[in-house]
């Protein structure tokens, strides 16, 4: 699943870093994508995300996509260089990253969406 999304946002213009591994975090620790100082970065997926019936949830794929996008240059504060390639990014994968009211798509700890 993120080989293929990796490989059509690259197609699509989207500059993604080199992803050096994905890994599940309790709810305490810190969860997201981390920068490894080495010119890759990593991905710290909610504990949630482990469990059988989520591992090809709607809500995987958009974490994941959101996630590789912030490896772009100029993306880590989801402003407008961010907005653009998440545009791009729904274009090439077929599935939304934003709510219809333009909002980020956010995965709330319990399992379901917040808009904001």
């Amino acid at each position: 699943m993120l080989g293929e999304y990796q490989d059509k946002m690259r197609i699509a213009g989207i500059p993604i870093r080199k992803l050096s591994g994905i890994g599940f975090v309790s709810v305490d620790k810190s969860t997201g994508l981390h920068n490894n100082w080495n010119g890759s970065f990593s991905i710290d997926l909610p504990e949630k995300f482990g469990k059988q019936e989520m591992l090809n949830s709607n809500e995987l794929k958009i974490y994941l996509c959101q996630e590789l996008i912030k490896t772009c240059e100029g993306c880590d504060d989801q402003g407008d260089k961010w907005n653009e390639y998440i545009q791009k990014a729904e274009k090439a994968l077929g599935f939304s990253l934003i709510s219809p009211k333009g909002n980020v798509i956010e995965i709330e700890e319990g399992g379901g969406t917040n808009n904001r």
